[in-house]
């Protein structure tokens, strides 16, 4: 092949229509807000940041702590047990066990009181849930 040949296969690339959608789906993607944001009451999720507000203030949490938060603000309503919670928090490959989920609902806890928020409920006998509304 001669490299005037691939220049017609470029050109007749650039023409595709197809080609032309997919260039313009992949722009639109990159286009998109970088901060995704949740808001679950008086508590504000910033996705990107992984971090959470309140009154346009940061609460300060550890990363095992914002990522139970999260897990449960993403799900409303749903009850997860400490399996569930430490799984999407750490991974099969955490280091400690279920029950430093316990402990970390704990802090959480701790840490939304001075907020007035209280939205993670236990299910005794099950696990722990964030609470609808």
């Amino acid at each position: 092949m001669h490299k005037s040949d691939y220049l017609a296969q470029v050109e007749a690339l650039r023409a595709s229509p197809e080609l032309r959608a997919r260039v313009a789906a992949h722009l639109r993607r990159e286009q998109r807000t970088p901060h995704a944001r949740l808001r679950r009451g008086a508590l504000d999720f910033d996705l990107g940041e992984r971090a959470v507000y309140w009154q346009d203030k940061p609460l300060k949490l550890t990363r095992g702590e914002y990522a139970i938060c999260e897990y449960l603000a993403m799900h409303p309503g749903q009850t997860f047990s400490k399996e569930q919670l430490y799984e999407a928090a750490f991974g099969y490959d955490g280091e400690a066990d279920a029950s430093a989920v316990t402990e970390h609902i704990k802090n959480i806890r701790a840490k939304l009181r001075p907020a007035g928020e209280s939205p993670i409920e236990t299910v005794w006998g099950v696990g722990y849930k964030w609470k609808n509304g």
